[in-house]
């Protein structure tokens, strides 16, 4: 965040893992038909929005201003890596704008004209932990409280699950950090926040994981089994994690459907399952689709000394991490900062 900048409002946008991913079919639209769950943890970008231009007049309703309007992107942070999109390709900055669009058409010539988003990133990219995604919804929900428009109004969630699948789970989960999410991944239903709060180790390897490949090698796979059996399986994955009581039975009830895929889909990541499965971590799971493995364990203390140990033994291998975290779950989506 810039110093000398006047002070904007601050929230907290958390990453995700999937517990339990099952692909069921292929739509009609070229999207899969998912059954997840949605877990948001510690690690965390912290985000800031705040006008740069004074109002002017409103635009008749149904026109955007987005072509018109000069929004700034400020990017900083130990991931902001070069492949994360520093102008008005961002996510996170569409989506504050989408909103901004939205709240001016209504006839609201008070509102400012474009927009500054402060984005501090240490939320890896194409891991599978939602960054965007979060970025997204974080931005939205600040743009929200800046015009005065519901975060519930159907409109916001519209624009907000066209700019991506995973995007609403932070918003509608927000109270929880946890959710079931079905249809792309954009239906969601928050749950509890589970009762175990153990910690997750996360490994990003150097390599990313882009999200179209893993999906495109998912459906030249194509998907064996009946939708109900697969349904049935999906349900029964999901009442194993939310009920889990303990650390064994949160590694055994797991599951991800986009790991085998996002392995050939990303050859660089077969020797971390490799290395993983040798080195008793079996039981950790890809992220979402990658590039991201992530493990539980019972206490910090141990979490952290795992780490230390695969990340030298990994060193050894000639594996290269470009980051690695012991986070708890998070326990809310989407925060305010103030």
């Amino acid at each position: 965040m810039n110093p000398a900048a006047p002070p904007g409002a601050r929230a907290l946008a958390p990453c995700k893992i999937n517990p339990t991913l099952f692909a069921l079919a292929r739509r009609p639209d070229g999207f899969h038909e998912l059954a997840l769950t949605y877990a948001a943890l510690e690690l965390a970008d912290t985000l800031e929005l705040r006008p740069a231009a004074p109002a002017a007049p409103a635009e008749p309703t149904g026109k955007s201003l987005g072509s018109a309007v000069e929004d700034r992107l400020d990017l900083s942070g130990p991931a902001a890596t070069p492949d994360v999109p520093r102008g008005a390709t961002n996510l996170a900055l569409r989506a504050a704008r989408a909103v901004l669009d939205l709240a001016r058409e209504g006839g609201r010539p008070s509102l400012p004209t474009s927009l500054v988003l402060g984005l501090e990133k240490r939320v890896p990219s194409q891991a599978g932990l939602g960054g965007g995604s979060s970025d997204a919804a974080a931005a939205a929900w600040l743009a929200c409280r800046l015009t005065g428009l519901s975060p519930e109004d159907p409109r916001v969630r519209e624009a907000l699950a066209s700019l991506g699948s995973d995007n609403l789970f932070f918003l509608g989960a927000r109270a929880t950090g946890h959710a079931r999410g079905r249809g792309r991944g954009d239906e969601i239903e928050p749950l509890p926040t589970p009762r175990l709060r153990s910690f997750a180790l996360v490994i990003a390897p150097s390599a990313g994981a882009p999200t179209a490949a893993v999906y495109a090698e998912l459906a030249s796979r194509g998907i064996a089994g009946d939708p109900a059996t697969l349904r049935a399986r999906a349900l029964a994955a999901e009442s194993a994690w939310c009920e889990a009581r303990t650390v064994d039975q949160q590694r055994a009830s797991q599951w991800n459907d986009l790991e085998a895929p996002a392995l050939a889909a990303v050859p660089a990541l077969a020797p971390w399952r490799a290395f993983l499965d040798r080195r008793g971590a079996a039981h950790f799971r890809l992220a979402g689709s990658g590039s991201a493995f992530f493990g539980w364990f019972e206490s910090r203390e141990e979490a952290q000394a795992t780490l230390e140990v695969l990340l030298g033994e990994a060193r050894s291998a000639g594996l290269v991490a470009r980051g690695a975290w012991v986070a708890r779950l998070a326990g809310h989506g989407v925060r305010s900062l103030e």
